[in-house]
């Protein structure tokens, strides 16, 4: 939540939370100030081989990726390919030209569309899904693994070989 003080012409916004627990944050309110506190969470999309595909809500100081995995009910066991998984958002520039990539447009853009990869096949990513932050808007998608494409053909082979056996044997019993 928003903490929001208005003095004169000024106004400032601070996450309640920030408020809270840093006291070089905590200002003395004098007459006529307006203290104001808004709710408005901030939220990632799980998609793809999470357990819960949904929009997720969290607080406004922020998650960190491993949190945001294991709030989308982690990876599906049977589908996620750990290796494949993506974090999706628009940075703004100055943040985007840190990363010491050249852009994908010439022209200045208000935000960079970024897709980041972690790789969890490597030990070193889980460390790094604890320090890595999420943002209001990011998208977590977990890919699937080749593997359960396949399964997914096999579990229909496998329903129509075994519709088709149950006919036989229903008619083997019949004559």
């Amino acid at each position: 939540m928003p903490a929001a003080l208005s003095r004169d012409v000024q106004s400032i916004r601070i996450p309640l939370q920030a408020l809270l627990t840093e006291p070089t944050e905590n200002v003395l309110v004098t007459p006529d100030d307006v203290v104001a506190i808004t709710r408005k969470p901030q939220t990632f999309t799980a998609a793809g081989a999470t357990e819960q595909n949904a929009v997720i809500p969290f607080d406004a100081i922020g998650i960190t990726l491993e949190q945001a995995i294991a709030r989308s009910g982690g990876l599906n066991d049977t589908r996620a390919d750990p290796g494949g998984v993506f974090v999706i958002r628009f940075e703004r520039p100055g943040d985007y030209d840190q990363l010491g990539l050249s852009r994908p447009e010439p022209e200045p853009l208000t935000e960079v569309p970024v897709v980041y990869r972690i790789n969890f096949r490597e030990p070193n990513s889980f460390f790094l899904a604890r320090r890595f932050p999420m943002h209001n808007k990011d998208i977590l998608f977990v890919s699937n693994a080749p593997t359960a494409e396949l399964q997914k053909v096999m579990n229909i082979y496998w329903g129509f070989i075994g519709a088709g056996a149950t006919v036989v044997a229903a008619s083997a019993v019949a004559k």
